[in-house]
């Protein structure tokens, strides 16, 4: 900046804080009408560039998050007919006090039920309120931390740092297969460096008091679950499968041909 005589634009431009120079052209064209203070119309303008840069960081983080349902809202939710879990207890988790207090979500239900549907919801309404969220599907995370073991070359501990630091890492059918004892492992490691550091949001066809099967060893299960469940808010999220019930709709419209 030195030797520079820069304009009220150029500095904004500079600090990268463009908004503010959009609200103060706006005010400029109502100075003669307008009776705010010079306060009031610098905390106006400071709150509409907050609000800019707060759209742009969870834009960023929704990017990032990829999540399977993206446009997921907990008012989808509140809107359908008798959810299993009071919409208070929806709209207390809004809140997002369990990632303050590294808590974690077991969502437990059929297949089909919305379970993934209510995890993304819950995850994008930590989003807006600026938490790194990662999503996983089961099967995927399993495979990625194996293929960054074989990797070498410290491919496995830049994977665990990488995950060790989002904030709510979203795991979508867990326990949809067996471990091995490789598998196990790495599982272990990683819900290890997470503890009391971050939080998790399970989706699980089981309860559980059954994921112990998928793991196969009652010792590695007692570890990992030790480490989840004590800590977990459980919903029971046991509803008619949205695709039975999409099913029938669609075969009210248009399945008459085959009565």
């Amino acid at each position: 900046m030195n030797n520079f005589n820069p304009s009220i634009k150029s500095l904004c431009d500079y600090l990268r804080i463009p908004m503010v120079y959009t609200v103060f052209s706006e005010q400029e064209g109502r100075n003669n009408i307008d009776e705010s203070t010079f306060a009031e119309r610098l905390l106006e303008q400071l709150r509409a560039q907050a609000d800019s840069a707060h759209e742009s960081k969870v834009a960023r983080l929704q990017k990032a998050a990829k999540l399977r349902w993206p446009h997921a809202v907990l008012s989808d939710i509140q809107s359908s007919d008798k959810p299993p879990v009071r919409i208070s207890k929806l709209k207390e988790l809004a809140q997002c006090q369990w990632i303050e207090d590294f808590r974690h979500i077991i969502i437990s239900g059929p297949t089909g039920a919305g379970k993934t549907h209510l995890a993304c919801a819950l995850g994008q309404e930590a989003l807006l309120q600026e938490y790194t969220v990662q999503y996983y599907h089961y099967p995927v995370l399993i495979r990625d931390l194996k293929i960054a073991e074989k990797a070498g070359d410290d491919s496995l501990e830049k994977l665990r740092r990488k995950l060790s630091k989002v904030r709510v890492l979203l795991i979508d059918d867990w326990g949809i297969q067996p471990l091995n004892p490789q598998e196990r492992h790495l599982l272990f490691e990683l819900i290890e460096i997470r503890d009391q550091s971050s939080s998790l949001i399970i989706t699980s066809q089981y309860a559980p008091s059954d994921w112990y099967d998928a793991f196969g060893d009652r010792t590695v299960a007692d570890s990992t679950l030790d480490r989840i469940v004590p800590y977990a808010i459980a919903l029971n999220w046991d509803c008619e499968s949205y695709r039975d019930k999409r099913g029938r709709q669609l075969s009210g419209k248009g399945g008459g041909k085959n009565d």
